[in-house]
């Protein structure tokens, strides 16, 4: 995929507001913040999602926009992560964890502002 981002961008000034942003409510493991589908759930219901998306979306360059402008749930707002992640050059992995029959999927994003 092209980048999503429009070219003349502060990158510093996005990822001071990212990792502020996933300070909030992110869990610290390592060098790591760790984001799953129950602190997601946390974001959104302080209304959270909905304040990063306006603030981000003003970044995207307009073909891309759909990205933000769709309805949010979790796999579409890692996606916006992940997004952030590579125009940030930050490195992040994913892990499936396995419950019965069931699985969910959590990320890790390296904090670098320890």
């Amino acid at each position: 995929m092209t980048n999503a981002f429009i070219n003349d961008i502060c990158s510093n000034s996005i990822k001071d507001y990212f990792y502020d942003y996933l300070n909030n409510y992110c869990i610290k493991e390592g060098d790591y913040l760790y984001i799953n589908k129950e602190i997601y759930k946390k974001y959104e219901i302080n209304n959270k999602v909905e304040e990063f998306i306006n603030h981000i979306k003003q970044f995207y360059k307009t073909s891309k926009k759909y990205f933000t402008e769709r309805i949010q749930n979790y796999n579409n707002f890692i996606c916006i992560l992940r997004h952030i992640c590579k125009l940030l050059k930050i490195s992040y992995y994913k892990k499936i964890i396995y419950n019965n029959n069931s699985y969910h999927i959590v990320y890790y994003i390296e904090n670098s502002n320890l």
